[in-house]
């Protein structure tokens, strides 16, 4: 499946989707994102998993099997 559209992100989104595309796995992004924004790993956990859900229903994430 193809994108072919515009997606316009805020900073903390548009680095989640950098690493995203960079490979790194979701316990990583964890990590890097509660480090970058000075968050606990929990609430980076939960802002992580909702920018990846939205991205989801956005139709611009592959599904993984």
């Amino acid at each position: 499946k193809e994108f072919s559209g515009m997606i316009k992100m805020n900073e903390p989104s548009a680095d989640v989707w950098r690493w995203i595309e960079e490979g790194k796995e979701l316990p990583e992004i964890y990590g890097l994102y509660a480090a970058t924004y000075g968050l606990e790993s929990g609430q980076a956990r939960e802002e992580v998993d909702f920018v990846v859900e939205q991205m989801s229903k956005a139709g611009i994430l592959e599904q993984q099997a």
